[in-house]
């Protein structure tokens, strides 16, 4: 288990030092060996990818620790992240952290491998940490390291300034770390139901969903392993009588989610609006096995708003989710009871310009947010243009759920893990 809340343990010193600009932040002594000390608890690779990716772009040379450890780790999905820390190092930081053993380690081992784009990724950083090298193979590095190795030392370090350290200022309170949030999904888990609108209009997007659960549910359960999937599809009343359905319960069996998404043709509409409020209501449902404990969080997938007057049904929905969760009109509830209880956060995807202010109002009631997302499938063209518009939308749906689960302030750094995990996955370092 995780020391996520232990007084004196390493979130007590993240919540000093990694701030929300958590990337770019340079960081002191203890901010790193605070980070290491994470880096030692998390027990997935995601979990120390995401440590790793904290680091940002000047860390104390205790951070070379995880990174050589993760660069010799049997899963090249956490091979690729800590190359990737090398490479996204400010200008002076490879020097400065790179170990005689962490160079050892690129030359002679990394430099071996079979993928192109993983020799470019090392040969990057070596270049980095030796700009006046004149070695370009592995075996010209290698002969050179030979020689060089006997009396090489990294640059020395130098502290950074307080103020630069990642410390926020005067007057504001100090954000979850991106590390503690993480670390929270891992211990308590996570839930997402997917409340899809179904109707004509959405087959491109139905079939990026699709293809975006294998990939999203390995890095959500890398990240938090009693992660669960459901799906709740809708259209409106004037195409079948509930509006909405439950697909599928809350679940840790991907092929389930995959195969109905699979079945599901979109069909109906006629009118703009749909039933909005019946697609969450499903999906807020116990039927659907929501645990009071885990992290519960809805996103609705949808072009088109909910009818004028059903708005505030929905919004009313989403704010009793977030802020009573579980409870029963007139039920005494006691401050245990409470305090044990996560609330539903309600966002959503709104793939048209025309649906965002119905969805921000409905997900600013249910404390989420609502992300514009245009659709990038082609159902025209070459096969080759479609298959490229099809993988692009499937990322920007991995992305978006990923941020939404996280939470708004750590777009950036989710931004980045999914650009990561996709560069190298796509490069065929891993499948």
């Amino acid at each position: 288990m995780p020391k996520l809340l232990s007084t004196g343990s390493w979130v007590v010193v993240l919540a000093l030092s990694v701030g929300a600009q958590a990337r770019v932040a340079p960081r002191s002594q203890a901010a790193t060996q605070a980070l290491v000390q994470a880096f030692r608890d998390a027990d997935t690779f995601a979990l120390k990818a995401i440590v790793l990716l904290a680091l940002g772009e000047r860390w104390h040379p205790a951070g070379t620790e995880p990174v050589l450890q993760a660069l010799r780790d049997r899963d090249v999905r956490l091979r690729a992240f800590a190359l990737e820390t090398l490479v996204r190092t400010g200008e002076e930081g490879p020097a400065m952290v790179a170990s005689r053993d962490l160079v050892g380690e690129l030359i002679q081992k990394q430099l071996t491998a079979k993928e192109p784009y993983y020799q470019e990724r090392v040969r990057e950083v070596l270049g980095r940490i030796f700009p006046d090298g004149k070695a370009r193979s592995r075996t010209e590095w290698s002969t050179w390291w030979f020689s060089a190795a006997k009396t090489y030392e990294p640059v020395p370090w130098s502290e950074p300034a307080a103020e630069e350290a990642g410390v926020r200022g005067k007057g504001g309170t100090v954000a979850q770390t991106l590390v503690e949030r993480a670390f929270d999904l891992n211990a308590a888990g996570l839930e997402v139901a997917i409340c899809i609108d179904s109707t004509g209009s959405m087959q491109v997007a139905i079939d990026q969903a699709r293809d975006a659960v294998e990939d999203l549910v390995s890095l959500l359960r890398g990240i938090a392993p009693k992660f669960r999937l459901g799906l709740v599809h809708y259209r409106d009343v004037t195409d079948f009588s509930a509006g909405a359905e439950i697909r599928v319960q809350l679940t840790q069996n991907v092929a389930a989610v995959h195969a109905s998404l699979a079945d599901l043709r979109a069909g109906g509409g006629g009118d703009t609006p749909e039933a909005v409020e019946k697609g969450l209501e499903q999906a807020l449902l116990p039927a659907m096995g929501w645990q009071k404990t885990t992290n519960k969080l809805v996103v609705i997938v949808g072009d088109a708003p909910p009818h004028p007057e059903n708005i505030p049904i929905a919004v009313e929905l989403a704010r009793t989710a977030h802020e009573r969760p579980f409870q029963r009109k007139n039920a005494p509830t006691t401050g245990k009871e409470k305090s044990n209880v996560r609330p539903f956060v309600i966002s959503a995807l709104a793939l048209n310009n025309g649906s965002l202010a119905a969805f921000r109002e409905i997900t600013d009631a249910g404390g989420g947010m609502c992300v514009s997302l245009a659709p990038q499938g082609a159902r025209r063209g070459p096969a080759e243009e479609r298959a490229s518009a099809a993988s692009r939308g499937t990322k920007a749906f991995v992305k978006q759920v990923l941020v939404l689960s996280f939470g708004s302030q750590w777009r950036e750094s989710m931004d980045e893990f999914v650009e990561i995990y996709f560069a190298y996955r796509d490069a065929g370092v891993f499948r």
